[in-house]
């Protein structure tokens, strides 16, 4: 019995990690514009002429379906890689948006329950799910990221690590 169970761990660990993607758009890889722009119905910010700088608001913006909902797009790209995807679409569609993500990567790694608090102060049931892959990418789903919206984030490693360091930067200022 270890003896398989060896075996089998050895072959997960030796298998490509996977990329998370929204409509093949992978986080941690070159920017195809041409791709992005199909994907997403994607309009690029003016400021992107200049794809060597760090660009988060300013990249443009698009939208997407995602399991029947329409959901706003943004990105993140940092020397010429997309780090980050965000969809924002209405909390009605996080059931059906969770059972494609969980077709697709299966079940998450982990799963949080707790509160989140509109504007008006009405008191929301919160899910977050997220799964991360061995590249050390994340991946998190969130019925009501904001209080208003629920929302879709892949994040790559590098993105991570870049905003645990910046974190870390602005404390010690």
């Amino acid at each position: 019995m270890n003896l398989r169970f060896l075996i089998l761990a050895a072959l997960v660990a030796a298998s490509p990690a996977f990329a998370f993607d929204l409509k093949g758009v992978d986080v941690g890889h070159p920017v195809d514009p041409a791709q992005i722009k199909a994907a997403f119905n994607f309009h690029f910010g003016s400021d992107m002429e200049s794809t060597q700088s760090r660009c988060v608001t300013s990249c443009g913006w698009g939208f997407a379906m995602i399991a029947g909902a329409t959901a706003d797009i943004g990105l993140t790209i940092e020397h010429q890689a997309v780090q980050e995807i965000r969809a924002t679409f209405q909390p009605i569609f996080f059931d059906a948006i969770s059972a494609a993500v969980t077709a697709k990567y299966g079940k998450p790694t982990q799963t949080l329950h707790g509160k989140a608090q509109t504007v008006a102060g009405a008191q929301l049931s919160q899910i977050i799910e997220t799964w991360r892959n061995a590249a050390g990418d994340e991946l998190v789903l969130a019925n009501f990221a904001d209080g208003a919206h629920g929302a879709l984030t892949l994040t790559s490693k590098a993105e991570i690590e870049g905003k645990a360091a910046r974190t870390k930067k602005a404390g010690e200022i």
